[in-house]
């Protein structure tokens, strides 16, 4: 069959050159269009919050555990440590986060029966990660050598799970902590503001039977003058255990609790002097003396100074109706976390 010599050979027309020409014109507009269009799109998805997931990728109310989601940390020889821990949303969660840290040989069933926080967490909205330590938390560069994983990472993890699925804002976070938990907080408060935590820097924490720890220049933490971690801090002039630490005397023990309690609310620039308040009552977990460190700024830091009823009744304790304390430390730090 002999070819085609019109197809083969006739020249395109004019016009049809020219209909091309605009045809790739208008496509190439529309697709520099589109491409505008996503990468609008791209830029309003990038700036949205960590914590504007939708509801329907947040973890449902009860509780999760590291079955979910794993948290391994790795020793330096690659030893590989399970970290385990209980997360609790709420029923209707408000998108705060309490982490409520165990004392030494410890964990989180004999925490939450001790602060009830899982219950509170119902009550008022919060989501609750109680974890578990290995065995004791560790708060200082020595425990970390001597551990092999660092504590401090340990709960930059559980923050990053509770922002990525059970829709927290990391604005929103808080931590609580009896005994050595409580010095965990004031750890892990200090890492916040110095940057070690990914961003997310804490909004304030609880302490019970604790209270910070000076490092080598006597300070608390200096990163806070940039960035205040208000404290709220629960102890009892009779507590023998924290008293150990002072050799056994209690008053030394009742002095020292609040001098670094003021150290951190200068830290966190508090300029004003303390203001002390006597109730004049007495009993088993009353409220003795309240102190506030007050701040023009976020910062404020308040003591709570509870009384044993008796010098033979030990005051290392979270108060509140499981102990059958009147003062109750759950409340009041939840109280003073959304004051």
């Amino acid at each position: 069959m002999a070819p085609n010599t019109n197809e083969r050979t006739c020249p395109r027309p004019a016009v049809h050159e020219g209909f091309v020409r605009q045809t790739r014109l208008v496509l190439t507009r529309a697709v520099l269009a589109t491409l505008a269009v996503l990468a609008a799109l791209a830029v309003l998805v990038g700036a949205a919050p960590v914590h504007s997931s939708s509801a329907s990728s947040c973890a449902p109310p009860g509780d999760h555990t590291e079955t979910a989601w794993p948290v391994v940390q790795h020793k330096p020889d690659g030893t590989p440590v399970a970290r385990t821990y209980r997360a609790h949303v709420p029923p209707d969660p408000g998108g705060a986060l309490v982490l409520d840290l165990h004392g030494a040989l410890s964990d989180k069933d004999e925490q939450d029966a001790r602060s009830g926080m899982r219950a509170k967490a119902d009550a008022e909205g919060f989501v609750v990660i109680q974890p578990d330590s290995a065995p004791h938390w560790t708060t200082s560069p020595a425990d970390e050598a001597a551990r092999g994983v660092s504590d401090i990472e340990f709960l930059r993890a559980l923050i990053d799970i509770a922002v990525r699925h059970l829709c927290v804002d990391p604005d929103a976070v808080h931590a609580v902590g009896f005994s050595s938990g409580g010095l965990m907080a004031t750890q892990l408060a200090c890492a916040g503001a110095q940057g070690r935590l990914g961003g997310v820097r804490l909004a304030g924490i609880g302490l019970v039977a604790a209270a910070p720890l000076p490092d080598a220049t006597g300070r608390a933490c200096p990163a806070l003058r940039a960035h205040p971690v208000p404290m709220r801090l629960v102890f009892s002039h009779n507590d023998h255990v924290l008293a150990h630490c002072c050799g056994g005397d209690l008053a030394a023990m009742t002095a020292g609790v609040r001098i670094m309690a003021g150290v951190w609310a200068d830290d966190n620039g508090c300029a004003g002097k303390q203001v002390a308040t006597a109730t004049g009552h007495t009993g088993w977990g009353v409220l003795a003396v309240q102190v506030h460190y007050h701040c023009s700024h976020p910062g404020e830091v308040v003591i709570d100074q509870l009384d044993t009823g008796s010098p033979g009744r030990d005051g290392h304790f979270w108060p509140g109706p499981p102990s059958g304390a009147a003062f109750d430390a759950t409340r009041a730090f939840w109280s003073f976390f959304t004051g």
